[in-house]
């Protein structure tokens, strides 16, 4: 073979290696391309664990009330006797030329209130106008060392109330007819009085009857209700979690139904609420909620840049999730995360347990 011949087979044979070449990266090509499609479908859960596990969040804004009316006590135990002025205050644009004051029935306390021209007995359970935003009360109770009492002051549709608590520090037993215990004693200078007058009230007031136990120890007043507080101050973000359930299609549109237990193939859903109780504006501010998924029982969903609230402004959030943990409960918990770090204080984190049915 001349030199010519060997290098036109040497040319030939190069050439074949290159197409051999070509040949082999593409097949490798599709080899891969097809072990990822296969793979795919082998694990089609992949792709929907690593997409957040939070499927919906809806919100509802409310504005703050236009009008509000809310006792305001510096003291919710009264003395028997003693006078006590007891306010309210209304917001509003109109302010109310009266309002309308009661008691509850049920009780061994009675009150006078205060008029111009002196003090007139209210029985329980009788409405009284105020034309002031207070009125001062005097309360007697001869029966027990402690009793509460439930004030109700209206206005149109507006109503508080608000317990407070009369003492009688004279009293320090109760007598009940038929039992062996001592009799109620007293202290003050009335008790010991030997005019006719004290003598005619002590022979002809009697004690009622009453089941309630001989001697009474201590009372704990019961929380006020909270109608339409009053804000001020610095901005106060509250969380409150209302309720927790599962979201379903109705008519084309995602609904909220409270269920317990939640099935675990079904979309859990919470819903929960932020107020602003606080007097200033809150500036923006996100939330983080934590969730019981699935897989991975730290994922959390933190939320986009919420809008500032202002005062007495509320809004309700509807957090929908997938991918539930498939065990007999799980915890949400819910963080409020001010971007201004100004509002620090504990209620700015709510947390509930969920029960789950696994068997669905």
């Amino acid at each position: 073979m001349n030199e010519n011949q060997m290098k036109k087979s040497e040319k030939v044979a190069s050439t074949i290696l290159r197409i051999l070449a070509i040949v082999g990266l593409i097949a490798i090509l599709v080899l891969a391309t097809w072990v990822v499609v296969q793979g795919s479908r082998a694990l089609p859960n992949i792709g929907q664990n690593l997409s957040a596990a939070a499927s919906s969040v809806r919100s509802i804004f409310r504005t703050a009330p236009s009008e509000s009316l809310v006792f305001e006590l510096e003291n919710r135990t009264l003395a028997v006797s003693e006078p006590f002025k007891v306010s309210w205050t209304y917001t509003g644009e109109n302010q109310p030329t009266s309002y309308t004051f009661t008691y509850e029935c049920g009780s061994n306390v009675e009150l006078n209130i205060e008029h111009e021209y002196g003090w007139d007995k209210l029985p329980c359970g009788t409405a009284q106008n105020i034309e002031k935003n207070q009125v001062s009360i005097v309360a007697t109770n001869n029966q027990t060392r402690f009793e509460d009492i439930t004030l109700t002051v209206d206005v149109g549709t507006l109503r508080d109330t608000t317990v407070v608590t009369i003492m009688n520090a004279d009293i320090a037993t109760l007598h009940v007819p038929g039992s062996t215990s001592t009799a109620t004693t007293t202290t003050t200078a009335e008790a010991s009085s030997t005019t006719s007058t004290a003598t005619k009230t002590a022979t002809t007031e009697q004690p009622k009857a009453t089941t309630k136990p001989t001697t009474v120890t201590t009372v704990t007043p019961k929380p006020t209700p909270i109608v339409v507080p009053l804000y001020s101050g610095p901005a106060d973000l509250v969380i409150e979690i209302a309720q927790t359930g599962v979201l379903a299609e109705v008519a084309g549109e995602e609904t909220f139904f409270p269920v317990s237990p939640i099935p675990s193939n079904k979309v859990a859903a919470v819903t929960f609420t932020v107020t602003n109780r606080g007097g200033l504006d809150s500036g923006s501010w996100i939330f983080k909620a934590e969730l019981p998924t699935e897989g991975d029982r730290n994922y959390s969903y933190t939320s986009p840049v919420q809008t500032s609230l202002s005062s007495g402004m509320q809004v309700e959030y509807t957090l929908g999730f997938d991918e539930i943990v498939e065990s007999s409960k799980g915890t949400i918990k819910i963080t409020i995360l001010p971007t201004n770090n100004a509002d620090k204080k504990t209620n700015n984190i709510d947390s509930v347990t969920i029960k789950i049915d696994d068997r669905s």
